[in-house]
């Protein structure tokens, strides 16, 4: 039988703005709110949490929600093409390119002077966008696995089994780890710098020891990497044009 949830809008007013939200009412014990990457918050909440419960959960955390929306709002954006043609930026770890489309015999993507020169049989925009996609997911696959091998190797002390790996898009997460010892990166890591992308595969191989967020996590992530709360920061000033 499929879980029952409950779906409505919610919004929080507060002095100066409203704050549009949506409230999910399903089965669960805890109150929780989240926003996520793209500044839209969630509330879940017991299908039994009165109204005014509610109310009063989200009321403490309006300063909480309004300092995150915020920050978010801060961040740096990467830019990512909007269309698949000439002039258009572009990100590749951490570095603004423009794109240069150009038609040839063979198909190819090639890093040039602050370019990344596209070359495809035909220049229409689905064609173009086609090899960008896939040479994108060609270097996630390299440079991934090659972060993935050397955390693996600074942790050579501790037994842990290898990870199968995953590559997808991913609204709201840059990765994720199961019990099962799968790890799923978010393909669109490939536009940060390679310190963040770092950070997050040794994120996720930690929990490979700790599938949690104790303080025995963050002992064992620093052990493994003691700057990360550095890269955490740089991860942070960053988001994603979608």
């Amino acid at each position: 039988m499929a879980k029952r949830v409950l779906k409505a809008e919610y919004i929080i007013r507060d002095i100066d703005r409203d704050i549009h939200c949506t409230l999910y009412r399903k089965s669960c014990k805890n109150l929780r709110i989240t926003v996520d990457a793209d500044q839209q918050v969630r509330i879940t909440a017991p299908l039994r949490a009165s109204n005014s419960y509610i109310s009063e959960v989200v009321k403490e955390k309006t300063p909480w929600i309004i300092k995150t929306i915020l920050k978010l709002q801060n961040r740096q954006m990467l830019p990512l093409p909007s269309e698949y043609i000439s002039g258009k930026k572009t990100s590749y770890l951490g570095k603004e390119y423009t794109l240069n489309v150009a038609t040839a015999k063979r198909v190819q993507v090639i890093l040039l002077d602050g370019e990344l020169v596209v070359q495809t049989k035909t220049s229409d925009a689905d064609s173009v966008k086609r090899v960008v996609d896939k040479w994108y997911r060609d270097q996630a696959e390299k440079v991934f696995r090659e972060y993935l091998d050397k955390g693996l190797a600074i942790m050579s002390d501790h037994d842990l089994r290898t990870p199968m790996l995953k590559i997808r898009n991913m609204k709201n997460r840059w990765g994720s780890c199961t019990r099962a010892g799968i790890i799923t990166l978010n393909l669109r890591l490939i536009y940060l710098p390679e310190v963040c992308i770092e950070y997050i595969i040794m994120h996720e191989l930690c929990h490979l020891r700790y599938l949690n967020h104790s303080r025995f996590f963050y002992a064992f992530l620093y052990s493994c990497m003691p700057d990360w709360k550095e890269r955490k920061k740089i991860l942070e000033s960053y988001r994603l044009k979608v």
